[in-house]
């Protein structure tokens, strides 16, 4: 937990040197086994929340353009996990937190906030790739 929370503060602390989109992929790639295991245990939620934290500041400090492309970059998978823990439960193999699930994907875009074009806003296109999962969430809970 502290690791997390280290790293959360050093992304913060040095974000304008560390914004650049060659950089953030590189901590994406090198917290992505850390960000996946803790979706997988999902009771290690307040470490993975302080690493996609740290990082989503850091995006938010990019073009939009950059932003979207390291936004999909960092959420991608972990929507791709949480469709997976979620499929897996419904189909009786374990339990899926949904609330777990949509914190973290609300922590990874909680601070992005970009002018310009709504239609090409980060959080748009990211809430666009997940909706998918989201609507089969709401509709089998009917």
């Amino acid at each position: 937990k502290k690791a997390s929370q280290a790293f959360k503060n050093i992304c913060i602390k040095c974000a304008y040197r560390l914004k650049s989109t060659e950089i953030v992929g590189e901590l994406i790639n090198a917290t992505s086994v850390v960000v996946m295991k803790a979706c997988v245990n999902q009771g290690d939620a307040a470490q993975c929340k302080d690493i996609v934290e740290g990082i989503s500041r850091l995006i938010s400090l990019m073009k939009p353009q950059e932003a979207s492309l390291c936004a999909q970059q960092l959420l991608g998978p972990i929507v791709n996990q949480l469709e997976t823990f979620y499929m897996s439960s419904t189909q009786g193999n374990g339990n899926f937190n949904l609330a777990a699930g949509l914190e973290l994907f609300a922590s990874s875009i909680r601070y992005f906030e970009f002018s310009g074009s709504q239609s090409s806003h980060p959080t748009v296109i990211m809430l666009n790739k997940a909706w998918p999962f989201f609507e089969r969430v709401m509709n089998s809970s009917e």
